[in-house]
């Protein structure tokens, strides 16, 4: 469907388009039937149990609630969620069937009339706040009430939205930035070789954690710069709510700060950062924000960070340089360091990611992210300084489920997948008693992938127990895709085409990052199309593409669309093009070197470790083409 202008879209109605007149004061929240919905924490309970949903559910749910039994138009629910932006219809379509699946039961109150507008079919009371609502910090240590905060972060008012012109100094910050990027990249690459850092990894926890603000970026209160010590507060329980894992909710407490705080640009910075990566779509106005808030006594690493959200929107590098430059100032910035070795492995550069890697320390940061970081560098040919590691005692402070997670990744890693497999479980029935659902549902991912990527007869229902436990815990839903998708291979191998088209169009209804939708359009033309080709694509132009550098993505599937049609020759010219626009450099050269030996009727090695960031790779690794044992002889 093609893009639409917001500020051209009309509308004829001869329903009231006006909902119910704002309240002087926010409430608490709404209720109605068995469902409790809490502006003030930002939590959703159906019939008790929490949610978890994320934040545009809770914002559609909240403009709802606001105008019960009345017609909401579409215009008006673009203007609500997605202030300045274009969007497409489609979009709003799906968040609508996302609330309803949502709310499960209830989901019936959610009544569309086509082409107009949404009505809450429901009676909705207003909740006051309980006399312990202390969930959130303290409202005494803000400028601003923060009950107001939250109710302004989580539903915006529709006249409230206002675009601020950023500084003219910022375009000569941006200037020293760049200069500030060649010097840290060329420090970067003079490490290259993978080799263990001249430091010791102590040197990455910070020296005065009381000084902290924001852990895995390393923020300090001198970069804050800011008298309202609320501020503070909230980016610490931001950090905490993101290394546990709920992203929605730290991603809603710097929307507070940032609100609650007019003087410091770096809650504003840090939202924009996880919008950019695409947990939810970026608000275009927030970086001019933050850019108006940096003044004399701004540091030089919290302007890379105001920087770094356009970078990751924008750049095909995915913002590697900036982080680069930052992680130089601040090496115990570790999400970074995670961050740049993920953008090194899937641009194979598998040398540079295991020196980031080296660089993040194995204690003293969240158990699940020292998992991630010493698999990884397993995988990448570490494996016995991840065991000595071991031996010293890494993760032993941690629950259980971590350690039997790595050792399930080193059991895949050195081909042992029954044994991989068996410890996934094991970790997996060991967060369930730690009532881990991050971790569970981590482990039995990778058991369904194992058991998949093996052709084991319970593939599916493994990845099906993955895919309800995602769908319990929407804050978890960016692995859905993946599940689905593997899912309709093995419906495709059963000769299902109609579940298997079920299944991929399920995944293309969701959320999807430009990665992921390149990703999952290779993998429909790889599989003979089971949906139309560019289906995935959507509105993505390839101009854009181009721009951002992923011509070899989409030239790719054209040749496996062209070779399904049966026209070789075109399939071959086409695979020529993809590799020379890099797509060798890519986590989709195993794609492609599937489909060489596919046309020429001969084998190819496939290496699916590590698994990050593609889990589809372990389907081009199944195919027929390909011995299923040649990973662990396979080369990067």
């Amino acid at each position: 469907m093609g893009r639409l202008t917001i500020a051209t879209r009309t509308f004829v109605s001869n329903v009231d388009p006006t909902p119910a007149a704002p309240r002087a004061a926010q409430p608490f929240g709404y209720a109605f039937d068995g469902v409790r919905f809490e502006l003030g924490r930002g939590r959703l309970l159906i019939d008790g149990v929490d949610a978890a949903a994320g934040p545009l559910v809770l914002n559609l749910l909240a403009v709802l609630c606001r105008s019960p039994g009345l017609l909401v138009l579409r215009q008006q629910l673009f203007d609500a969620l997605w202030p300045r932006q274009t969007v497409s219809d489609d979009a709003l379509t799906k968040l609508i069937g996302r609330l309803r699946e949502t709310l499960g039961p209830y989901g019936h109150a959610v009544v569309t009339l086509r082409g107009r507008g949404v009505r809450l079919d429901a009676s909705v009371v207003e909740i006051e706040a309980p006399v312990d609502a202390a969930s959130l910090p303290s409202q005494s240590r803000l400028a601003v009430p923060l009950q107001d905060a939250v109710n302004e972060a989580t539903v915006r008012p529709l006249d409230a939205q206002t675009e601020t012109p950023a500084r003219p100094a910022w375009r000569l910050w941006l200037a020293m930035g760049a200069l500030l990027f060649v010097v840290s990249l060329a420090l970067w690459m003079a490490s290259n070789d993978g080799s263990r850092s001249a430091f010791d990894s102590d040197m990455l926890l910070p020296s005065d954690p009381a000084a902290t603000v924001f852990s895995g970026f390393a923020i300090t209160m001198e970069d804050l710069d800011t008298a309202q010590p609320g501020t503070a507060d909230l980016l610490r329980e931001a950090s905490n709510a993101v290394d546990h894992g709920d992203v929605a909710r730290g991603m809603v407490l710097l929307r507070v700060a940032h609100d609650s705080d007019p003087t410091t640009p770096v809650p504003g910075a840090l939202l924009a950062y996880f919008q950019a990566r695409k947990l939810q779509p970026v608000d275009p106005g927030l970086q001019a924000e933050v850019a108006t808030r940096l003044g004399a006594a701004t540091t030089p690493y919290v302007r890379l960070l105001a920087q770094l959200s356009a970078d990751v929107e924008t750049r095909g590098d995915g913002g590697t340089p900036t982080m680069v430059a930052m992680v130089a100032m601040r090496p115990g910035a570790w999400r970074l360091q995670l961050r740049i070795a993920h953008q090194a492995m899937g641009l194979r550069r598998h040398g540079p990611a295991l020196a980031a890697l080296q660089r993040i320390p194995d204690h003293g940061i969240p158990a699940d992210l020292i998992m991630t970081a010493l698999a990884d560098r397993a995988a990448l040919g570490d494996a016995e300084a991840v065991a000595e590691a071991l031996d010293r005692g890494a993760l032993t402070a941690a629950p259980a489920e971590y350690g039997l997670a790595l050792r399930g990744r080193l059991a895949w890693t050195a081909g042992r997948v029954e044994a991989a497999i068996a410890l996934m479980d094991e970790a997996a029935a060991q967060a369930v008693l730690s009532n881990n659902v991050r971790g569970e549902l981590s482990a039995r991912i990778s058991a369904a992938t194992f058991a998949f990527y093996r052709r084991q007869m319970d593939a599916d229902s493994r990845l099906l127990q993955a895919a309800t436990l995602i769908r319990r815990n929407t804050t978890l839903e960016a692995q859905l895709p993946e599940v689905l998708a593997m899912r309709a291979q093995l419906a495709l191998d059963q000769g299902d085409r109609q579940a298997a088209e079920s299944l991929l169009e399920s995944a293309a209804s969701l959320y999807l990052s430009t990665d992921f939708r390149l990703w999952l359009e290779v993998y429909n033309a790889r599989l003979g199309l089971i949906l139309p080709a560019g289906r995935f694509l959507g509105d993505l132009d390839r101009r854009t593409l181009d721009q951002l550098g992923h011509a070899s993505a989409y030239q790719l599937a054209d040749a496996w669309t062209a070779q399904t049609a049966g026209d070789l020759t075109a399939a071959r010219t086409l695979l020529a093009a993809a590799r020379s626009s890099g797509v060798d450099d890519t986590y989709l050269r195993e794609d492609a070197a599937a489909l060489e030996a596919v046309i020429n009727g001969t084998h190819s090695t496939c290496r699916p470790d590590p698994p990050y960031p593609n889990l589809l790779r372990f389907s081009t690794c199944r195919i027929e083409a390909i011995p299923r044992d040649a990973w662990a002889t396979g080369s990067n």
